[in-house]
């Protein structure tokens, strides 16, 4: 087309080149978009998982899992206590602990702490008690019990690891969590009753939850909230 040719632009009446098939005049040129970058956060959004979802649930699971290691409950007689774990409630070593060595032992601490305390020079006798108390016996070897069905707890907390890697889909990680939390709750619920029985503790222990049984519910439970309430990718 020859450049010396010009048409009337409508719009603003300007002279435009007949080269040109727009006016310049009154196309407005589109301003460059910024790429942005491709993140974790962005391919995880295509998917419908967001990075935090990861965050939250793949060290909660973690969580879950150390704690199992960790005392979960602590008997007590005045100011000496001991501890035991999750593993050691499912392994049945808690037994060792409650032993009738471990229990003379256990009194005699005991005394040794209150004589101290109540500035008493003379020790007391081992395993003397309030008048009318029951002596606690430890489990005897035989009697050793163990609760294998508490891996289940870890056990689900592992599964849901592996979810959350994938992603934490709802249904299965709310299934695992209900089933692990179900077994927690009926641990916690049977324990409480044989830690209040006086023929079981004599009437003098008493006992408190730690941060392992705490802990517990909190690997469990984090992943299922975060698999509930996060947003639905569309």
């Amino acid at each position: 087309m020859n450049s010396n040719v010009f048409w009337t632009c409508r719009s603003c009446g300007a002279n435009v080149s007949g080269e040109l098939l727009e006016c310049p005049h009154c196309v407005r040129p589109t301003p460059p978009q910024p790429q942005r970058k491709v993140s974790a956060v962005e391919v995880d959004s295509y998917t419908g998982v967001p990075a935090w979802v990861r965050g939250v649930s793949i060290p909660g699971a973690l969580f879950g899992m150390l704690v199992f290691f960790l005392p979960w409950v602590a008997v007590s007689c005045g100011p000496v206590r001991m501890t035991v774990s999750g593993y050691e409630f499912a392994t049945g070593k808690w037994s060792e602990k409650f032993s009738d060595r471990n229990i003379d032992s256990f009194f005699d601490r005991t005394n040794r702490q209150l004589n101290q305390q109540s500035g008493l020079r003379q020790r007391l006798p081992a395993r003397q008690l309030p008048p009318g108390a029951k002596v606690p016996s430890g489990p005897q070897a035989s009697e050793a019990q163990n609760d294998p069905l508490l891996w289940i707890v870890p056990g689900a907390c592992l599964i849901l690891l592996v979810l959350g890697i994938a992603g934490l889909p709802r249904a299965p990680t709310i299934l695992v969590c209900s089933l692990g939390a179900a077994y927690l709750a009926y641990f916690g619920v049977t324990s409480e009753q044989q830690l209040n029985d006086p023929r079981v503790t004599g009437g003098i222990l008493g006992h408190e939850w730690l941060f392992g049984y705490w802990g517990s519910w909190v690997g469990l439970m984090a992943p299922m909230f975060v698999a509930i309430f996060r947003p639905r990718h569309r």
